[in-house]
């Protein structure tokens, strides 16, 4: 790209042209993912499928009324939970092969060990990416949603570019830099997409649930008496589902938005600034962690504040009353004794005459 110069007080400053071509639109971004799944789909589903199935069993076991069960569901969530970021980092590297060699062969368990690889790194940029969503959302929303925009590909500078820890945001804010309101939008039309997907497949659940004789309402309640019944079943049917559109969706997402990406990295400026993006987001997370802190101070602070006087004047009450009442009797029948043997130590002098 060619640097033109212009004169100002006798001196010659650089200034970077804008790049001619434009960002990839929305429609391309959504053909790409949909081509790519469609012609690999077996492993891009395998790596999807597989923590959600396990989360699936782990949801399952938490309607249990066996507390051995419960606890067994909560393991198994946790461990669902690992394989879901592990699975995040396996899908993007799969996509960018798959991309770049149409005929690379992939294989599950690979694709996991590599994405336990960078399990951690994923890890701490995503909880500096929640602090920082807290700090900058705080502040009327506004701050929050640029800096969503402008951290959208951060996933790809990591896992792609190589990019750790603040390096991937910065990378991902100099790829969106001068593109903020192109790629908002076309995050827009993907979150608009997947929604309405979801919702036609809630929809098509909830029929199945009406022509079974599964109210909607008993939804909320399933299993509460402790028998596996109609309920259970289309909570079975309803996850069944879920998992599978999540399986569908998630890699053209994925594939949507590396594209987007790929696109902006073709058309990128050079020498772009973030020293100040990156002080930026260090005050969003210094402001995320104080908020953190002042919540949990707080609000049993408050809980103290609006429900102390109740609670001693009702709840309290109640729980220790039947003691205090115990204990006026305890005293009642040691006073009694006491008089009674005070008596026979020391008789009436009038009755013994």
């Amino acid at each position: 790209m060619e640097n033109n110069t212009t004169p100002l007080n006798n001196e010659r400053i650089r200034v970077t042209p804008l790049p001619t071509v434009s960002l990839e639109g929305p429609v391309s971004l959504l053909g790409f993912g949909l081509k790519l799944f469609r012609n690999h789909w077996k492993i891009l589903v395998a790596i999807a499928i597989f923590p959600q199935f396990v989360s699936y069993i782990g949801s399952l076991l938490h309607y249990s009324q066996n507390f051995s069960v419960q606890i067994a569901g909560i393991i198994i969530s946790i461990i669902a939970l690992i394989f879901s970021v592990a699975g995040v980092v396996a899908s993007v590297d799969a996509i960018h092969k798959l991309s770049s060699d149409e005929t690379a062969k992939l294989s599950l368990i690979g694709q996991y060990k590599i994405g336990f690889k960078l399990f951690w790194s994923v890890v701490f940029v995503g909880i500096v990416i929640v602090l920082v969503g807290l700090g900058s959302y705080s502040l009327l929303i506004i701050p929050g949603i640029i800096v969503t925009v402008y951290t959208s590909v951060y996933l790809f500078t990591l896992i792609v570019d190589g990019r750790k820890g603040f390096s991937s945001l910065n990378e991902s804010f100099s790829l969106v830099y001068s593109r903020w309101w192109p790629v908002l939008g076309r995050m827009v039309f993907l979150v608009v997409i997947t929604i309405a997907i979801f919702v036609i497949a809630g929809f098509i659940v909830s029929g199945i649930g009406v022509v079974a004789g599964v109210p909607l309402v008993a939804v909320q309640g399933l299993l509460t008496d402790g028998q596996a019944g109609p309920q259970f079943g289309f909570l079975v049917l309803s996850g069944l589902v879920n998992m599978i559109v999540s399986a569908i969706v998630g890699p053209i997402a994925l594939g949507y938005s590396y594209r987007m990406y790929i696109s902006l990295k073709a058309i990128r400026i050079s020498d772009t600034p973030t020293i100040r993006f990156k002080r930026w987001l260090v005050a969003f997370l210094a402001i995320g962690i104080i908020g953190i802190i002042l919540t949990a101070v707080l609000i049993p602070t408050i809980a103290v504040l609006t429900f102390g006087d109740e609670f001693s004047n009702s709840e309290f009450q109640t729980q220790v009353q039947p003691f205090l009442n115990e204990e006026s009797l305890i005293d009642g029948q040691i006073n009694q004794l006491s008089t009674s043997i005070e008596n026979d130590t020391n008789p009436d002098p009038i009755k013994n005459e």
